[in-house]
């Protein structure tokens, strides 16, 4: 089962985003661009999953992608003193 890594540190978004440099959303379809951003937190170190990205559904690596975004929103956001 996918897992987000819910101890990430600047290490792991710094190799999320430099791996993320250049791919612009509008360059994909949604299923490729979802698969960038799973494989990006993969190599990252941001989720981790059985197996390859390759081998899942694509409704999955969309429903991750999406998760992806969302937890990395959370952890950038900076709180008000």
């Amino acid at each position: 089962m996918p897992e987000l890594n819910q101890d990430i540190r600047q290490r792991h978004v710094e190799k999320f985003f430099a791996e993320m440099r250049g791919v612009k959303a509008s360059d994909y379809s949604g299923p490729e661009y979802a698969g960038k951003i799973v494989r990006a937190a993969v190599t990252s170190g941001i989720l981790s999953i059985e197996g390859e990205v390759d081998d899942m559904q694509p409704s999955e690596v969309i429903r991750l992608a999406g998760e992806v975004n969302v937890y990395l929103a959370e952890k950038l956001s900076v709180p008000k003193n």
